[in-house]
């Protein structure tokens, strides 16, 4: 373990529990952060973990279960529990969290990376016990490490059956592309198959060179690579000979060499210092088993064994690569990320698999997350005359104090006009009436007796369809009502003969907008504009129907010139402007927008997804996928959200959180196939 090489990785592993693994990779530790090493040690015996205890802690406050379930930083060295001992921190394993023993593959792999980016001069992993694919991955990850038993025969056979574990994990893994290979190692490794009950790793390697000879060249490199060192725990007399024994068993059918350590004694100070929750090297240095221990050390620092395997090597291995593709050349890991990316690649907005083949292809944000305008009614609504230019009433009305006197008056009048033979009597008879309907509707809408006026503007339109002021007030009257078709029948006819009159123009532009006809309706807004009659009102509706339009730079032109006085309040205009800018890939300035929003609006769940979605396009992962951990705790229901933080998730090299959303997903959509079977795909992986 030279220092020049970098951080080295130490694994303290063994098959049965009880026989001092925590004391042993406590010890060594903190004898390293002694000696001046910046030393960290992780407790890997997830569900089980105790390694605290042996450090003075009794309850550390954060861990690898925060790590995993409650992340807030992808760096382990922010879950760190001082120690009390210079230069030696502590990741705990600590917490009370159901499933926390069972990581699932993605959860492991987050974990192997994360101690791969870690700088510490030593990174010494406390494992639990037994022979589970996790315990033994966190092993080999080093390729080497510490493997602790005591005398026990049970516990020296546990030691082997760990040693070989380890060993065919190792070899399986590079045989994962070649399913002939990796079924004829696991056939092996099963004692009693093929006549083989017995027969060592030599007669493994004859079987794969008659395969291929390459493949059988690796086994033994691999074999040559792998040393382990063994320590007696515990020892209470002479150890070397079943030591030598142990030696012997691993040569003759691993085709292996593993050290072997000086033995660390049988020493009753260790369970007093536990007692008070203090290492033996820290309470009583001097006592035999803590005086073993810093000879471990010694040993191991003098490069007389080689154990840990240099941090770069591991990340070589595990590189991390955000998530988008996962370690290269593993074609396991190939084939979870295609089940992955076709999971979110086939879902759309509505919650469905796309009926197209995805492919691999991995989604972006903008394929769950498209900020739309909000829309203030008031905003958006007909225009007419202005009711004041109706204060002045007309002779006809001189006599008549109030809208119904009116009204009958001009049914009066109406009844005379068919008594009348004059043509031209005829037509000045019904202007006047016409006149008269449209002062009398102003009249009852200034009342608020909008029904009634609306009427009167249709009526008053029968009898003068030429007159823009009478068409400008039918047609806002029948946009009021709901009905923007015929609206558009009218203003269309009266703007043939009055092209620029302004309040025709909006009305004509809001009746297309309605119809959802919005091209046609940017038409009109852009020919308002080229008579310099632009308004708020008119600016709001031409950045509506310019993003409707996806011409999302000329929507935000419209909304340069609106201060939030208008039609649109500041955080109406405010969002808007960010679901432009989103749309039109302006991220830096959408996330300065939103910041305002979500100040203002720390509930808003749809302000969180969006700026989450901008930071993602940005590549600032951690910070996207915090903004949409938060939209999903502010609308659980809604299923987008679920699936741009997976995907994020997936980019960010986050699986476990992608696939914990699959299942989500696929819960809220119990009915739909393709989610269930890609679904059981995965875990059908995961199971290992």
């Amino acid at each position: 373990m030279q220092k020049d090489k970098g951080p080295e990785i130490i694994a303290v592993g063994g098959g049965k529990g009880g026989v001092g693994k925590s004391f042993i990779a406590a010890g060594l530790a903190t004898s390293l952060a002694r000696r001046g090493y910046d030393t960290v040690i992780i407790d890997l015996d997830l569900g089980g973990a105790n390694l605290h205890t042996l450090l003075g802690i009794k309850y550390p406050e954060t861990g690898i279960g925060d790590f995993l379930y409650r992340p807030h930083s992808r760096d382990l060295l922010d879950y760190v529990t001082e120690t009390g001992t210079r230069g030696l921190k502590l990741i705990s394993g600590y917490g009370f969290i159901p499933g926390i023993a069972n990581l699932n593959y993605f959860q492991k792999l987050k974990i192997i990376r994360a101690i791969s980016r870690l700088e510490n001069d030593y990174i010494i992993l406390d494992l639990g016990a037994g022979t589970s694919y996790n315990v033994i991955d966190f092993f080999s990850m080093t390729e080497s490490g510490i493997i602790v038993t005591n005398a026990e025969p049970t516990a020296v056979l546990n030691a082997y059956e760990f040693i070989k574990n380890v060993l065919f994990r190792m070899i399986e893994k590079q045989f994962s592309k070649n399913r002939q290979l990796l079924d004829l190692v696991k056939s092996h490794k099963k004692p009693g198959e093929h006549g083989e009950s017995g027969a060592g790793m030599e007669a493994l390697m004859e079987r794969i060179g008659s395969v291929d000879q390459e493949a059988a060249a690796l086994v033994r490199a691999t074999c040559s690579g792998f040393s382990p060192a063994l320590v007696i725990n515990m020892a209470s007399g002479p150890v070397a000979p079943l030591t030598e024994k142990l030696r012997a068993i691993c040569r003759q059918f691993l085709s292996i060499d593993i050290n072997i350590l000086k033995p660390v004694p049988s020493d009753e100070s260790v369970k007093t210092c536990l007692l008070r929750l203090k290492h033996v090297l820290v309470d009583n240095p001097d006592a035999p088993s803590a005086r073993a221990i810093c000879d471990m050390a010694e040993q191991l620092l003098q490069g007389g064994i080689s154990l840990g395997r240099n941090a770069a090597d591991v990340a070589g291995k595990t590189a991390d690569v955000a998530g988008e593709r996962l370690a290269a050349g593993d074609r396991e890991d190939r084939e979870l990320a295609a089940l992955i990316s076709d999971f979110y690649s086939g879902f759309q907005e509505n919650g469905t698999a796309a009926a197209q083949d995805a492919g691999n292809s991995s989604p972006g944000p903008d394929h769950f997350i498209k900020p739309e305008m909000r829309f203030d009614q008031n905003s958006m609504l007909p225009r007419f005359l202005p009711i004041s230019d109706f204060s002045s009433e007309s002779d006809f009305f001189n006599d008549s104090s109030s809208a119904l006197a009116r009204i009958m008056s001009i049914a009066d009048a109406e009844d005379a006009l068919l008594a009348m033979e004059s043509q031209e009597a005829l037509q000045e008879k019904r202007i006047e009436i016409a006149e008269a309907w449209l002062s009398c509707g102003y009249t009852l809408l200034g009342s608020n007796q909008q029904k009634s006026a609306f009427k009167a503007f249709i009526r008053a339109y029968g009898l003068m369809p030429d007159s823009a002021r009478i068409s400008i007030s039918a047609g806002a009257a029948l946009l009021a009502q709901g009905r923007p078709a015929e609206a558009l029948e009218i203003l269309a006819k009266a703007l043939k003969r009055h092209p620029s009159n302004p309040l025709l123009l909006y009305n004509h532009a809001l009746a297309h907008f309605r119809l959802e006809q919005h091209g046609n309706c940017l038409e009109s807004i852009e020919l308002l504009a080229s008579g310099g009659n632009l308004d708020g009102k008119a600016m709001a509706l031409g950045a509506c129907a310019a993003f409707r339009l996806e011409r999302f730079s000329r929507a935000l032109e419209f909304m340069s010139s609106l201060n939030g006085s208008g039609p649109w309040n500041r955080d109406l205009l405010s969002w808007n402007r960010a679901a432009a800018m989103i749309r039109d890939g302006k991220y830096q300035e959408a996330v300065m927008e939103l910041d305002g929003i979500i100040k203002n609006s720390p509930e808003d769940s749809e302000a969180f997804a969006a700026r989450g979605a901008a930071l993602w396009q940005m590549q600032d992962m951690d910070a996207a996928i915090a903004d949409l951990d938060r939209a999903v705790k502010l609308n659980a229901s809604d299923i987008n959200y679920r699936a741009a933080r997976g995907t994020a998730a997936f980019h960010a090299g986050l699986l476990d959180k992608a696939v914990r959303d699959m299942e989500i997903i696929t819960r809220l959509r119990p009915d739909n196939i393709k989610f269930r079977s890609l679904l059981d795909a995965i875990n059908a992986r995961l199971g290992e």
